[in-house]
């Protein structure tokens, strides 16, 4: 993906009605799974971490990241919080 492409993400995902709504519909979503308090939850390409906070309220996160400079941001996101791994592939 373009470098610019994450930096836009990162500078807008917050606030953009796209972003926003589309978090709003997965939380209702998840919410409906009625899972455990402790829920083990893994989002496998968290991106710049636009949906961390959201993910989390649901249990324990992990997230996993491939790009270097889209990881950098879900760490600055998730300031210890959460758990977020780069993996490497190839």
């Amino acid at each position: 993906m373009d470098p610019a492409a994450y930096l836009e993400m990162a500078a807008t995902e917050s606030t953009h009605w796209w972003f926003s709504g589309r978090r709003a519909i997965l939380s209702k979503i998840i919410a409906g799974f009625k899972l455990p308090p402790k829920a083990k939850i893994l989002e496998i390409g968290c991106g710049t971490g636009g949906n961390l906070e959201m993910l989390a309220r649901f249990g324990q996160l992990t997230a996993v990241e491939m790009d270097a400079r889209a990881h950098a941001m879900a760490l600055q996101k998730a300031d210890s919080r959460w758990d977020i791994k780069r993996i490497l592939l190839g």
